[in-house]
């Protein structure tokens, strides 16, 4: 279904340009990235887009939640920006151009698990520009199964970090949800831990790897793909494993 690459640039170049910005994913084609992951979260009138906490403080300077804010008062925030927080369809046309294809994160916010999944999965059939589908993740597995629901014939993948559900049954979620992959925080791969997802038929990504011996001992265990901020320094060490 797919072929992944050994490395995909975390929210875009994040290491030389803002998060999850179209900056960033320009960025990221040009250092040499084929795949970008980027994390989508509803406005609270329903527009998608690509931004990765709640609240905007961090990325705006603003304090007030991503879910009580309309797509125009979005773009009076933006105003005030050097970097402009992009809608979902802004970024895929610049994905589009860029020949870029994309894990895109569901991040919803608490409540809009469902409603953030299908806005999510009804921008991207409208404008994915690429015969390779793209590859939908989420920590919320009820996105997850909406996406199923939905779109059954785009690979999902199951998001889980051991430190904050150290019980979570990833196995039968997995399977419930008929996932192609399991992405995890790169401190809990292990052998043992890549071995066993490998042999239920899922793929293995590992976020977030900025080390190129990290990367290579990932590689070694046969991670297929490992999220990185720095494209330059992993695209280097990928290319000096192949």
């Amino acid at each position: 279904m797919l072929t992944l690459p050994p490395f995909i640039a975390h929210r875009g170049a994040s290491a030389d340009a803002p998060e999850n910005s179209l900056e960033a994913f320009r960025k990221a084609a040009e250092l040499g990235a084929s795949w970008v992951e980027f994390d989508v979260m509803l406005t609270a009138d329903g527009v998608p887009v690509v931004h990765h906490d709640d609240n905007l403080r961090r990325i705006a300077g603003v304090d007030r939640d991503m879910a009580e804010t309309d797509f125009a008062e979005l773009q009076e925030v933006n105003a005030t920006l050097a970097t402009a927080i992009p809608s979902l369809e802004e970024t895929l046309a610049v994905l589009g151009k860029a020949g870029l294809l994309a894990n895109v994160e569901i991040k919803p916010t608490p409540g809009t698990a469902a409603e953030t999944a299908r806005r999510t999965i009804d921008t991207l059939r409208r404008h994915w520009g690429h015969d390779t589908p793209p590859l939908l993740s989420s920590f919320d597995w009820q996105a997850l199964a909406v996406a199923a629901d939905v779109m059954p014939a785009w690979p999902r993948g199951v998001l889980i970090d051991f430190r904050d559900t150290p019980d979570a049954d990833w196995r039968r979620a997995a399977d419930r949800l008929g996932a192609y992959s399991l992405h995890l925080d790169q401190r809990s791969a292990t052998p043992a831990l890549v071995d066993e997802a490998k042999a239920l038929g899922l793929r293995v990504l590992t976020y977030t790897v900025n080390d190129p011996d990290r990367a290579r001992a990932l590689w070694n265990m046969e991670v297929d793909s490992v999220f990185t901020d720095r494209v330059t320094a992993i695209g280097e060490a990928a290319k000096s494993s192949e």
